[in-house]
Order: structure tokens, then C-alpha cells, then sequence
């Protein structure tokens, strides 16, 4: 069995559609829940959710092994589906069934083609820890990697690093007495504080993320981030509420949609 599932979760590629999902939204989430996955389902779609019109935003596929095989975003125009894909990502594994490299392609209207964007190459220790993570720009010829350290098999530093080799953050890891990830904290390469992430769990699972950007000024609310499982603890559905002026990205909703076995 291929696993992509390191320490922290599934390895995804989102495209994130604006769906509006501010505090007045009225979304049925107790109907959806109430849907129950077998144990352990692999995704068959990810779908904005709680605007007006729903939009398939991933759709996976898997090879024999039940691995991933390739993960595409389906095109809409004017809210129609188109039936083409505009852009994918291919996953491929090494001799040990260990995620490999992410391949992905975007459809340039220009050449009718497809483009590799970005390839994400992983590297692993001898005990098979995730140990980098290089990603390369095939196009522009950029690129940047980040490195993994670990206590006890568990994660506890990461450092990014960007094309100039050049280090640009840090980020410390901390776990419960259960070891469950409940805090991160950004810095610059200088060790300055930018940014506190924290977990919540109930029942092990991961049902809220709250982040925090630090600054002179102290601790404050940047994105709060809730999940929502099914009784078989299969995420059903994930939202994502920006909380400060200072963000650059929008909230939104998503639902996860399961094979049947």
C-alpha cells in the first residue's frame, strides 16, 4: 500500500474557487455529515462549497496499489463544466512505494498544450523520514527547497530555503503528551517570530487550525481554519475564514467527497 500521508496529512493540490462563505452563510452541514465513508476512503472529488453553484475543484485517481495516481482540476465556463482539465498533477513513487515526485501541468491556451509548471521532488533518510522537499519551476528555472528534522521520529524544524540557497524561514513543531501537533512557529532567518499556528482536536481529530501573525503590536487573529468529519473520521468538509485586513488570501469552503469502497 502506497501511503502519501507523512506526519501532518495527505499531500493535495487545492485550487481554492471564492465561494463567499462568510457568517451569514447558510450551509447544511448536518445534512452533509450524516453521510458515513468506509474506514480509511480514498477522495473521489473535492468541491467548493456554500455559494451558489458548487464546482468540482479536484478529482483523484489511483493506480493498482491504490495509490494516487493523478489529481485534476476539471475546466468551467461561466459556471459550466467545459469537460477539459485545466491543469493536473502526476504522482510517482520510488522502488519502496514512497511518494517519489509531483509533476504538475497547466493548460497554456496559447500552445494547446500542457505545461510543467512545478515539479516537487522528496528525499527520505535511510528510516524512511522525509527529510527534503525540493521544487523546481521548469519554466522559469527558479526553485527552492525545504529541509525536515526530526527527535524520536517525530517532526520538530523545518527550514525553507529559496533559489539563491539562502534561508528565508524556520518553522518549530510542538505535540501534545498524546503527540498530536498542536503548535507552530514561523520565523525569519534571523529567529524573529512572524507567525503562531495552533491546533485543536476532539475525538484525535484535527477540528480546528487557528493562526496568529506576530508583530511588535503582539498576537493577532489572521485565519481560523474548522474541519468536520464523518463517524468514520473521513473530512467531509473543511472551511477556511480569513480574519485580518492584512491577508491576502479569501475564505472559503470545500466538501470531500469519498469512493464507496
Amino acid at each position: 500500500m502506497r501511503t502519501l500521508t507523512f506526519k501532518h496529512g495527505l499531500i493535495i493540490t487545492l485550487l481554492v474557487f471564492v465561494t463567499g462563505c462568510g457568517k451569514d452563510d447558510k450551509i447544511n452541514d448536518a445534512e452533509i455529515i450524516q453521510t458515513s465513508y468506509p474506514k480509511n476512503a480514498k477522495i473521489d472529488n473535492i468541491s467548493s462549497f456554500g455559494g451558489d453553484k458548487e464546482y468540482i475543484i479536484s478529482e483523484y485517481e489511483y493506480d493498482a496499489q491504490g495509490g494516487i495516481l493523478k489529481v485534476s482540476t476539471p475546466g468551467y465556463d461561466y459556471g459550466k463544466p467545459t469537460g477539459e482539465i485545466t491543469q493536473y498533477d502526476l504522482y510517482k513513487y520510488d522502488n519502496n512505494n514512497r511518494l517519489d515526485r509531483i509533476e504538475n501541468y497547466n493548460w497554456n491556451i496559447t500552445d494547446q498544450d500542457y505545461w510543467n509548471l512545478r515539479s516537487t521532488v522528496f528525499t527520505y533518510n535511510d528510516i524512511g523520514e522525509k527529510i527534503k522537499v525540493t521544487t523546481t519551476h521548469p519554466v522559469t528555472g527558479s526553485s527552492e527547497y525545504q529541509l525536515f528534522y526530526y527527535k524520536d521520529r517525530q517532526l520538530i524544524r523545518t527550514e525553507m530555503y529559496n533559489n539563491k540557497n539562502q534561508l528565508t524561514y524556520i518553522t518549530e513543531y510542538s505535540y501534545d503528551p498524546e503527540e498530536k501537533l498542536i503548535k507552530e512557529i514561523a520565523y525569519t532567518s534571523d529567529k524573529t517570530p512572524i507567525r503562531e499556528t495552533e491546533h485543536s482536536y476532539k475525538d484525535g481529530m484535527n477540528i480546528k487550525t487557528m493562526v496568529y501573525i506576530l508583530s511588535d503590536r503582539g498576537k493577532e487573529e489572521l485565519r481560523r481554519i474548522t474541519r468536520q468529519f464523518d463517524q468514520n473520521k473521513n473530512l467531509i468538509i473543511l472551511k477556511s475564514e480569513e480574519l485580518s485586513l492584512l491577508s491576502s488570501a479569501v475564505s472559503y469552503a470545500v466538501k470531500y467527497q469519498y469512493l464507496p469502497n
